[in-house]
């Protein structure tokens, strides 16, 4: 699966990539350029993750996949706009810097659908929870879903990617300290509350 040319590629030294905005923020998608983070090259090729992931990721859209792993192997850092002073170090200067500079759980999942030519589920997880609807059969889930959930008296949000048919797999900007990561989806899946938003309703070619 080729990302558009507007989207999640990388090439020489100063990567593209477009973010969104962090959890109080509305608006999405805006591309700029910045340094390579401190983790690593951004000449990651886009394309060698749509040709890795979309043998992954099934019948569903695969392209969503696809952007959120150009972004981890851009090695984009996870940065929350609302707390600054937690933010690791250099993280005003990574590759995926915003106005502000950030990489946040909601951002990250938006740009991801943005960038593979898809509407945007939302800028924060407040905004995709209301959209969002039952799980029911995990086995209904396809690849590009995103799982979304909220907690702390619906104070907080957590969403994710999921990367294969079923779910087996998720992708998503964790945290400060752990960066974007790609891990095993039970522990999402079974979060009281948990919901889906089905990338069928956002992406018109899946």
């Amino acid at each position: 699966v080729k990302l558009p040319d507007a989207s999640m590629g990388v090439s020489g030294s100063a990567g593209q990539l477009g973010v969104g905005n962090n959890e109080g923020s509305t608006s999405t998608g805006s591309n700029v350029s910045g340094s390579a983070s401190s983790g690593g090259s951004t000449s990651a090729s886009s394309s060698s993750a749509s040709s890795s992931s979309s043998s992954a990721a099934g019948t569903g859209c695969s392209k969503i996949v696809d952007a959120a792993k150009a972004m981890k192997n851009a090695n984009c850092a996870y940065c929350n706009a609302q707390n600054e002073q937690h933010n690791p170090p250099g993280c005003q200067l990574n590759s995926c810097k915003g106005n502000p500079a950030y990489t946040d759980c909601s951002n990250f999942v938006s740009t991801a659908y943005t960038q593979s030519g898809c509407s945007s589920p939302g800028s924060t997880t407040a905004d995709m929870y209301p959209k969002a609807e039952e799980i029911g059969d995990k086995s209904s889930l396809k690849a590009g879903d995103a799982i979304v959930y909220r907690y702390e008296n619906n104070t907080r949000g957590h969403v994710v990617i999921c990367e294969d048919d079923g779910c087996s797999k998720v992708i998503a900007a964790k945290g400060v300290k752990t960066g974007i990561q790609e891990e095993n989806s039970s522990g999402y899946l079974n979060k009281s509350g948990a919901k889906v938003l089905r990338a069928s309703k956002y992406c018109g070619n899946c």
